[in-house]
């Protein structure tokens, strides 16, 4: 047991600050299935979710050092075996979560690295890419900017993709998720990450939706400096910029002087009068009060605006093919919004694939080599791959 001991001197862990641990663990792991009652348990849920198999970890070596407290004689028994309890139950909760993303795994034929999961591994820029930023355009005296991620293997022609942030259309910037913009950018495409207006103040639809096409015009102007086809697009864009890449995909202009041909919505709203009328519970971002600040009003006062920034209400014969990702436990979004698209690019027979993460809350590819995460690229690569 000499390495049991040296384990503990390593930690300093009295039997309290494991209890400590063991009991954060255990909290962590509930709210991976137990809705959050407010939007920073949400955060601790999102991530739980997606570390579990860290978690199943984290939980084996606090059991293993509850062994080690429990066979001390001079130690009480009760605290050991709550902390065993505890680290029982953390453990279960990660394997049922890491189970259910396998299972889906292997469903799918999607392989996952869980060297890439455990280490943490990350896309990190190398001198194959280029990054810059560029300005588009100016509102209200604020500077519209892009980032750029291009790759320097030079190629005619290369498909461009045009990434919108989230942020609940009043929070977030350009940029986000860097390590996927590296990642598509690795993959051969050149990668316009923007910004946009944020509702804040005066600033409401349709103002973030007219950036994002001043935007895609800039890029067309600009085809030749960056070698890309600018009648190869495709739009990506998560929760609120999910809703606005849907947008703007599928209300392009007769005379627009690109051609989106693909559009990708991660856990996107989809219809804002539905969403307004059916808030989640807990409802931990004030659902309403954020329809109403993009909207500059409640929906049924503004209801020719509430439509077109409603994908539900903009799919016709002519949309982009469109990949669909939203998971079953999203709290910030209701996955049903992807189940109503889905269901309305089908009724208008436009190629789209749906994928429902059963086990995922909101954001769950924050984590770039987490299991979901894998998935969801695994999933992206391909549909790029098929439409551009």
């Amino acid at each position: 047991m000499k390495w049991l001991k040296t384990l503990w001197c390593a930690f300093f862990l009295s039997p309290a600050a494991l209890f400590g641990i063991a009991y954060s663990m255990s909290i962590a792991a509930l709210f991976i299935f137990v809705p959050a009652p407010v939007f920073v348990f949400w955060i601790l849920a999102t991530v739980a979710s997606e570390v579990a198999p860290h978690l199943m970890i984290g939980a084996l070596l606090v059991l293993v050092l509850s062994a080690f407290y429990w066979r001390q004689k001079q130690q009480a028994k009760f605290l050991p075996g709550v902390i065993a309890c505890l680290a029982i139950f953390t453990f279960i909760c990660g394997f049922v979560q890491t189970t259910a993303a396998l299972d889906f795994a292997q469903a799918v034929g999607v392989k996952i690295s869980f060297f890439d999961c455990l280490f943490f591994k990350s896309a990190k820029a190398h001198p194959k890419i280029s990054f810059s930023t560029e300005k588009y355009g100016e509102r209200s005296g604020h500077q519209l900017e892009l980032d750029i991620y291009q790759p320097q293997k030079k190629r005619r022609d290369r498909p461009a993709i045009v990434v919108v942030h989230g942020g609940s259309w009043y929070g977030g910037r350009r940029s986000d998720f860097k390590q996927d913009d590296l990642w598509l950018a690795d993959l051969g495409y050149t990668v316009f990450d923007l910004d946009y207006s944020l509702a804040q103040g005066n600033v409401h639809f349709p103002a973030p939706a007219e950036d994002i096409q001043l935007a895609l015009a800039w890029i067309a102007a600009h085809s030749e400096t960056y070698d890309i086809d600018s009648t190869k697009i495709g739009m990506l864009g998560r929760s609120a910029g999910g809703e606005l890449a849907l947008v703007s995909a599928y209300s392009r202009p007769a005379d627009a002087p690109y051609k989106i041909c693909c559009v990708v919505a991660l856990y996107a709203p989809t219809d804002l009068l539905w969403d307004y009328d059916n808030p989640l519970s807990p409802d931990i971002i004030h659902a309403q009060d954020v329809i109403v600040r993009y909207l500059g009003a409640p929906p049924r006062s503004v209801p020719a605006l509430c439509a077109k920034a409603s994908p539900c209400n903009l799919v016709t014969e002519i949309s982009p093919p469109t990949l669909l990702i939203h998971g079953g436990r999203d709290q910030i979004v209701n996955s049903l919004n992807s189940n109503m698209l889905h269901e309305q690019l089908l009724a208008h027979h436009i190629t789209n694939r749906y994928l429902f993460f059963p086990w995922a809350n909101h954001g769950f590819d924050w984590f770039f080599s987490g299991i979901s995460s894998q998935l969801s690229r695994g999933a992206i690569e391909r549909f790029l791959e098929e439409n551009l």
